[in-house]
């Protein structure tokens, strides 16, 4: 779902969603250089739900996005007319060593 105003994740967007996992993912051994898509809803309370993988690396590197995405706090929610809403997201995230 596309809101009129999109989650926000501490104050800024996907700049700092990519960056809060990348930050906190620990790159997995058997993993190579790559990119894979991270997929998630964000709540009318601003929690992360639903976190899939959409296009992934390997399941080492898939399962370290899951649970890196699963501690993210401090969205404020979408809005559409004014009310909280829930909305999908989509973050492209890149492993390099």
């Amino acid at each position: 779902m596309v809101a009129e105003q999109m989650p926000s994740f501490r104050g800024g967007g996907n700049k700092e969603i990519m960056a809060y996992i990348q930050q906190n993912a620990h790159y997995p051994a058997d993993s190579p250089e790559g990119r894979l898509f991270a997929s998630f809803t964000v709540d009318a309370k601003g929690h992360v739900r639903n976190p899939i993988i959409v296009n992934g690396l390997t399941p080492g590197a898939d399962a370290e996005v899951i649970r890196v995405v699963k501690t993210m706090d401090g969205f404020t929610p979408g809005t559409q007319n004014s009310l909280p809403v829930d909305v999908g997201l989509i973050v492209p995230i890149t492993f390099k060593e």
